[in-house]
């Protein structure tokens, strides 16, 4: 019991702390706005990104010197001036720190961390941030501002990558109808100071092969179209038009788009994607070049006579063109559930034997050409390979197989008025001929 009345008058009594140090005369007050809150510590040394107002209060004290501090406070990291900066002030004086005293007050090298730790010298983390300033008599070292209420709150983030519009991904483009493309993409939440152009750069990857991951060719590939990767872009379009390197018709590509500043590193301009999430890379869009391929034109089934064989066949046709550089042929019989036969060819024509194709059997077939690539198959109709004028049936079936005898059945031809059957009997070797039945 007694250790709860302790701890009461803890609470208490910090309670009672925090609202004096609130209510107490400070003759000093710091206000403050983050413009635009940056992950780059240097850009808060910017009068137009960071406005820091100081003002003395007491009219009737003049040249009042200052220490002002800063703090940085946020759940993984708080950082604080070591020294601060000296400032000088009027009775009833408020004026606005200019870039040289900022550059002062945010030196690196007067800064220390007291949680956390910086990702690099020059950057800060995302999150939130309370950034609080203090300023100190000179002579006497005692606050006369109060950091409690002195502050702003700062929300650092980092900016997303652009997100790309045209051409849609997967969009199929026909350059012989329009030869320019615009490529188009949209800033997404971007926090930056007017002083702080972003430039992109997009890069153009021929997808080869073309079944390959496009991520992965963008990144590794060496494919780079043109000139290369076309930098320093000020807009959120770029027009592929005459002058650049002629796209290839059926090809696939791929871009990607990334968002990027220009800071001076020392007395050297490099580029930066710091400020972005995934380094400033968008997502990867791919589109195609129409294949400039002629459509295939299918000629009706012939019958022929094989002039080597004297036998007859099937002969399948379709159009021929110089885009086109193969053919694939599909066929099957007519209401099959079984597998297509494929055949390729490099010619116009496809002759099917009785070695491929039964007789009196109706067959259905499809075609497909590749010009660059393949073109989606087209139902090309029906073919029959018709029976002789009286030849055997084929194939015959056993329908019943008992002690009682053997029922074999096959498919009449409509030429035939009657039928010899001839069969052995394998165990003994005894032959039988029937003849003039019509059939099981």
């Amino acid at each position: 019991m007694k250790n709860i009345f302790k701890k009461l008058a803890v609470v208490c009594f910090l309670l009672v702390y925090v609202l004096t140090q609130a209510q107490q005369y400070y003759p000093v007050k710091v206000e403050a706005t983050a413009m635009f809150p940056s992950i780059f510590i240097n850009d808060y040394q910017s009068a137009d990104n960071f406005r820091v107002q100081v003002a003395l209060k007491d009219v009737n004290v003049d040249g009042y010197n200052l220490i002002l501090k800063v703090k940085f406070d946020s759940p993984d990291l708080t950082f604080e001036s070591i020294n601060g900066m000296s400032l000088s002030l009027a009775g009833g004086e408020a004026r606005y720190l200019a870039s040289d005293e900022l550059a002062l007050l945010m030196d690196v090298n007067d800064l220390k961390i007291t949680k956390g730790a910086f990702s690099s010298s020059s950057t800060i983390p995302s999150g939130t941030y309370q950034v609080s300033f203090t300023a100190y008599d000179v002579n006497t070292g005692v606050a006369v501002s109060n950091g409690l209420t002195d502050y702003t709150i700062a929300l650092v983030q980092q900016n997303e990558p652009p997100l790309l519009n045209t051409p849609a991904n997967g969009e199929v483009i026909d350059t012989k109808i329009n030869p320019q493309i615009m490529f188009t993409w949209t800033p997404r939440n971007f926090v930056a100071s007017p002083t702080q152009p972003f430039k992109y750069e997009l890069k153009l990857v021929k997808v080869d092969p073309i079944d390959a991951i496009p991520y992965n060719i963008i990144q590794s590939s060496t494919l780079v179209i043109g000139n290369g990767v076309y930098s320093d872009i000020e807009n959120t379009s770029f027009i592929y038009g005459l002058s650049n390197f002629e796209l290839e018709p059926g090809a696939v590509y791929a871009w990607q788009v990334t968002a990027y500043e220009e800071r001076y590193e020392g007395a050297v301009l490099t580029k930066s994607d710091l400020r972005f999430t995934n380094a400033g890379q968008s997502e990867v869009y791919t589109f195609s070049v129409k294949d400039q391929c002629e459509p295939l034109l299918i000629e009706e089934p012939e019958l022929k006579l094989d002039p080597v064989t004297n036998q007859d066949l099937i002969a399948l046709a379709w159009s021929n063109d110089p885009s086109h550089t193969e053919y694939e042929l599909r066929y099957r019989q007519l209401g099959s559930v079984q597998s297509w036969t494929l055949a390729n060819s490099f010619d116009n024509i496809k002759e099917l034997t009785e070695q491929e194709i039964q007789r009196g059997k109706t067959y259905e077939y499809s075609m497909a050409v590749k010009c660059k690539n393949w073109l989606p198959e087209v139902y090309a109709g029906t073919f029959r390979l018709e029976r002789k004028e009286c030849e055997a049936p084929d194939p015959i079936l056993i329908s019943s197989n008992t002690a009682a005898g053997i029922i074999l059945n096959w498919e009449a031809t409509s030429t035939a008025t009657a039928y010899q059957v001839s069969y052995t009997n394998t165990a003994t070797g005894v032959s039988a001929l029937e003849k003039n039945t019509t059939g099981a």
